[in-house]
Order: C-alpha cells, then structure tokens, then sequence
C-alpha cells in the first residue's frame, strides 16, 4: 500500500537531533515556508484513496496551525491517516479535531532532553492537551527521559521504547556502510514519499537533503509521482544515491 508523507512546515523549531534539519534548511530553497490548507486541498484530491496519509515528513506537523483542519479534510474524505508528532504546536482547538477525527495511527515522540530541545514542563503541557483526544497513541524516545516526564507518563499508565538511532541516509554522523551492485528498500521506502510545502515530492523521509526529487504535485499528478518512484525502484539506486549510506537498505 503506497503511502504519502506532508511536511507541513520548512523548517523546526524542536531540532530534534535525529533530524537533520540544518541540511534541511540548507537545500530547501523555495519561499514558502508552510502549506496552506487551499495547497493541501489540491495536492489531495489528485491522490488515489488507497494511499495513506501521514502528516510526519521532516517537520512537526502541529507548528502549521492548519493541520488540524488539513486532518479533518483527509479524514471527511475518506483517507487512512497516520500521525508521527512530537505534540509541539498542539492547541486545546486542534486537540479537539483530533478528538472527532481519529488517526488510523499516532506516533508520540516523547521529550528526553538530549535528542529533543524541548523543556519537560512543556512537554507535559502538550502531552496533556493530546491526551484529552482520547487517542491511544503508541511512544517512542530517542534517548533517556527526564524523571519528570518519567514520572509523568508512569502516572498515565503509558510505555515507551527506545529505537535505534538511523543515519537518515547517511544524513547523521553516524558510521554507516555503503552497499554496490544491486539493492532494495525492506522499509519500501520508494513508495512512501515526502511532501514539500511547495509541493515538490521527494523519494522518502531520509533525503533531507533533497536528493532524490520526484516531481510536483500541485502542477502534476500523481501518477506521474509514481511513475518516477517506480523508476528509481527498477533502476536501482545512483551511486551517490542516500540510499546507499541507508540501514533500510540491503542487498538483493
């Protein structure tokens, strides 16, 4: 099942470790610095309702005001959603949209005061206001947590776990192996492309540096999206492709 990923806003305030957003900010070029929810209206009506909609990408999704309403449109027609947030930019409004328009999926990233540049307290404060979605979200932390949110969240009767770190594409300073000859996606990454602000669609959540670029949606179709991942996939990757330098990645 292909899936689609809106990165709402040009750049983040959290700056998240994981994420390298100043690679991000260095590449992307465009003056539009937020999707509009009129852009995001267009950008899916031209997309099939098999695809999955998430609103993650490589950004916050909450610091757009609009993304609740962009929820609730995906939501009225008839889209599977999928929410990957660090609950930043939450307001009591959006958390009641959320509360009438329930994700398929919701993804908590949890303050741990290293990974995340965030203070605990105001973290709590976000958390709280999710919470009275009534969404029973799954957590994730990138690092250790602060016993106050420790503490907040044994409170709530809730768990987390701890992945492992990924390079995105080798976007991290973090060691990783590049792989020649022949290979493949076990994430199937090639259909689960990114979103722009301004449109522009990119091969996967790992090229913050914009590499890989498949098009336009709000000039395009999406057919055409995906005719050009579809390239990528049957052609195997460049040399100086990022999927090469990716733990997604494996060897046919």
């Amino acid at each position: 099942m292909p899936h689609l990923e809106f990165t709402v806003v040009k750049s983040c305030r959290v700056a998240c470790h994981f994420c390298p957003q100043k690679t991000l900010a260095e590449n992307y070029k465009s003056k539009e610095r937020a999707l509009s929810l009129d852009n995001f209206k267009l950008i899916l009506s031209k997309v099939p309702k098999s695809v999955v909609i998430h609103f993650s990408g490589f950004s916050e999704p909450f610091l757009n005001p609009e993304t609740p309403e962009m929820i609730r449109h995906a939501n009225k027609k008839g889209f599977k959603v999928n929410i990957y947030s660090t609950l930043v930019g939450l307001t009591e409004t959006g958390a009641e949209i959320l509360r009438d328009n329930h994700p398929e999926f919701f993804r908590v990233h949890v303050s741990d005061g290293k990974a995340m540049k965030i203070a605990d307290d105001e973290w709590i404060k976000q958390h709280e206001i999710f919470l009275k979605t009534g969404i029973k979200g799954s957590y994730m932390a990138m690092g250790k947590v602060a016993p106050k949110v420790e503490s907040h969240l044994r409170e709530k009767g809730i768990k987390y776990e701890v992945p492992e770190m990924l390079s995105r594409g080798g976007n991290l300073d973090i060691p990783t192996p590049y792989l020649e000859g022949k290979i493949y996606c076990v994430a199937d990454r090639w259909h689960q492309n990114v979103v722009l602000p301004d449109g522009n669609v990119y091969v996967c959540c790992m090229d913050y540096g914009l590499t890989m670029p498949l098009g336009n949606l709000l000039s395009q179709g999406y057919d055409e999206i995906h005719k050009k991942a579809e390239e990528y996939r049957k052609n195997d990757a460049p040399a100086d492709s990022i999927c090469r330098k990716c733990e997604w990645a494996a060897k046919l």
